[in-house]
């Protein structure tokens, strides 16, 4: 949809501008990038509690993580067989979400074929990881911060890798791993918990089967903490405005937002006429005007070659003309000039 904006000074929308009284305010990568997001969606989601909607893409991700949480809890360093493997899919998998047994088919034997992938991959190197779906809490200044790493290995240099995994179906480029938040808070975490700074840190997306490896400084921690601390001060003041993003036609609250809700709204029931076809007009008008806006740009750009091939600064028509006026920096600009008689 093309956007057309008027500027409009009016009263702001407190509803949208309470603030929070939790002390401290509770944190995650989820919680965190929900907000930069959208403010909007994170009230929605983590101050008023309202559920949403639990999807097959999330089902099936989580699955896949508890599969080989099973997977790689084990009790000696020995790779449990294939099949093994698709016994803990099949005792994580959950057929809730799906809208059919057809749609589960086809998103279960999916899940199968990653997990052989995986276990191809893995099982001839396997080894006893730190620890698996290691829950954290960790203060960053007055938030409290929390989260789960899927996985934490320990390298024969003695150096440490945490590892993340992804159920995105196309790898993204390496700067944006480099720059990745979830990565960054994980790292802080293994400082905070264990004392330890990793040397490594991964994103292995499942579905293709590759992993991105990228390392975090201390530079970055400091970076993290700043971010974080920025985002708790704005939730804190009750900083909710909508923000529009390429996610916003997926949102679970696309019906309560303001930006949104007159949408499904005016489906349910017709505007009144006073307001309907203001908003027609409104939008006829700005639709002309940005087409005269064009074409007073051609115009203009004739007009400026003719005057200074011919050194005019004024051209007449019938009852009106246009002058040519140079600005101090050097630029040029026209003007109407309306014709006294």
């Amino acid at each position: 949809m093309e956007e057309l904006t008027l500027d409009f000074t009016g009263p702001s929308d407190i509803a949208l501008a309470e603030p929070v009284e939790e002390n401290p305010i509770r944190l995650s990568y989820s919680s965190i990038s929900t907000y930069e997001l959208c403010p909007l969606q994170y009230k929605f989601k983590y101050v008023e509690r309202e559920p949403g909607i639990r999807t097959p893409a999330l089902a099936f991700g989580e699955s896949l993580h508890e599969a080989l949480r099973l997977f790689h809890h084990q009790p000696v360093p020995v790779a449990p067989s294939l099949g093994q493997l698709l016994g803990y899919l099949d005792q994580a998998w959950d057929a809730t979400p799906y809208s059919d047994e057809r749609e589960e088919r086809t998103y279960k034997d999916h899940a199968r074929q990653v997990m052989s992938a995986y276990h191809r991959a893995n099982a001839p190197r396997f080894v006893m990881p730190v620890t698996v779906e290691q829950r954290f809490e960790i203060p960053i200044g007055d938030v409290t911060v929390t989260g789960i790493i899927d996985r934490m290995d320990r390298h024969p240099d003695g150096s440490y890798e945490i590892i993340d995994y992804k159920t995105n179906r196309r790898l993204p480029p390496k700067k944006i791993v480099e720059r990745d938040l979830q990565l960054s808070i994980y790292y802080l975490a293994a400082q905070e918990v264990w004392g330890i700074t990793p040397r490594w840190v991964t994103m292995y997306y499942l579905l293709p089967g590759q992993r991105i490896t990228v390392t975090r400084t201390e530079a970055d921690g400091i970076a993290t903490r700043e971010r974080i601390a920025d985002v708790a001060a704005r939730i804190a003041a009750g900083e909710f405005r909508p923000t529009e993003n390429r996610l916003c036609n997926w949102c679970d609250y696309k019906a309560k937002c303001p930006l949104f809700a007159h949408e499904s709204r005016r489906v349910q029931q017709p505007d009144p006429v006073d307001i309907s076809g203001a908003v027609e007009e409104w939008i006829k008008l700005q639709r002309k005007a940005k087409s005269d806006a064009v074409r007073l740009a051609q115009l203009s750009t004739v007009i400026h070659d003719y005057c200074a091939a011919e050194g005019l600064d004024r051209l007449f028509g019938e009852d009106a003309a246009v002058t040519r006026t140079a600005s101090g920096d050097g630029l040029w600009s026209l003007s109407l000039k309306e014709n006294r008689r």
